[in-house]
């Protein structure tokens, strides 16, 4: 019955697909980055194995807003900026890691979104809203965590999403990421 059905509406599911993809238009296009002339600071993204997209200026993770896009991508879509540097300082941080050194609009929101890839041992998403001072360097890691929690009969790495600055001594401090808010719908 199904196949039958199925057969009888192809119109139907090339449009279910089509407005699937819609959906994942960030996975396709690279983040847009504030121009020169407005106040900014510059960020490390460390991927850990996913991709990791953002969305400027927003508390949440609108991917149809102007500007949002990849920041790491995978095998499908969008590289984003993998592998772009700014000379940031500390360059051994990323050695080894997917990353990518993007400038940000300083003082305004920044959604960060963390997934992890198909070739993944485990599944996990994550993001945060970060909000950065202007000329200052920051980077953003996301990871699998060494601290395990137990699910069902066995225990699986925790997903952990992190945000330092560079301090004038050469060290990393500690910085809050706010929580994501939900999208209200644009009339």
């Amino acid at each position: 019955m199904a196949k039958q059905w199925i057969k009888s509406c192809p119109g139907f599911l090339i449009a279910v697909i089509l407005a699937g993809c819609g959906s994942m238009g960030a996975q396709f296009a690279s983040i847009g980055e504030v121009s020169e002339s407005e106040p900014q600071a510059r960020l490390r993204v460390l991927g850990g194995g996913g991709f990791v997209r953002g969305v400027p200026d927003s508390n949440c993770l609108d991917w149809s807003k102007p500007g949002a896009g990849t920041i790491i991508g995978g095998l499908v879509g969008s590289s984003g900026f993998r592998g772009r540097s700014l000379d940031m300082p500390n360059p051994e941080r990323r050695e080894g890691k997917p990353f990518a050194e993007i400038h940000v609009a300083a003082g305004k929101p920044f959604a960060l979104a963390f997934m992890t890839g198909p070739e993944a041992r485990y599944s996990c998403a994550l993001s945060g809203v970060l909000v950065l001072d202007e000329g200052q360097d920051y980077e953003a890691e996301a990871r699998m965590s060494d601290e395990e929690v137990r699910v069902g009969l066995s225990f699986v790495p925790t997903c952990v999403l992190s945000l330092k600055r560079l301090t004038p001594e050469g060290t990393w401090e500690p910085q809050p990421i706010r929580q994501v808010l939900l999208c209200r719908r644009r009339k």
